[in-house]
């Protein structure tokens, strides 16, 4: 099966189906709410040697990991840890949409680079900047990017062994 058009293969990756299955849906959800203004969620996906890594975190509190190579961690959000976490990233994520571009496709980042995107009934925006920098604090959605690893923490504390890498 190849990626729909929601999940855009790179030419760094191949996603595994489930992957593409599992993203397009999460991507598809504003389009299912109807009222206007609301932040759905957030992703951060960031582009590793061998997968992407997605963070995906819903209004609903749905907290998943998911690997583009087929792995994860799918139903995070049932911690408490895990729920505040995840809370103050897609809060801050909806803060931050001035920092990004409107956007209606969803690439995958290339290797090195963290890419976000922030869904809401009233459009998407994302933003993308090497990894190294934002880990650094080198780029304006810094804070964004230690927000979502404080929730990645979070999830790898409170679950269980993660699926493959």
């Amino acid at each position: 099966m190849k990626p729909s058009r929601l999940t855009t293969a790179s030419s760094d990756y191949t996603p595994a189906d489930v992957y593409c299955g599992l993203r397009d849906q999460i991507l598809r959800l504003p389009a299912e709410r109807t009222a206007p203004g609301n932040t759905v969620g957030a992703l951060m996906e960031t582009g590793y040697e061998r997968a992407v890594a997605t963070l995906v975190v819903l209004e609903d509190g749905t907290t998943s990991l998911y690997f583009s190579n087929g792995g994860g961690i799918i139903g995070a959000g049932q911690h408490k840890p895990v729920v505040a976490a995840a809370l103050a990233f897609l809060q801050a994520a909806s803060r931050n949409t001035a920092l990004m571009e409107p956007t209606a496709s969803y690439p995958l980042p290339r290797r090195g680079h963290t890419r976000f995107y922030v869904l809401s009934t009233d459009g998407s925006w994302t933003g993308e900047a090497l990894e190294e920098d934002l880990g650094n604090n080198r780029q304006p959605l810094s804070p964004l990017f230690h927000l979502a690893h404080a929730v990645i923490a979070a999830v790898r504390q409170h679950s269980g062994p993660p699926g493959k890498a």
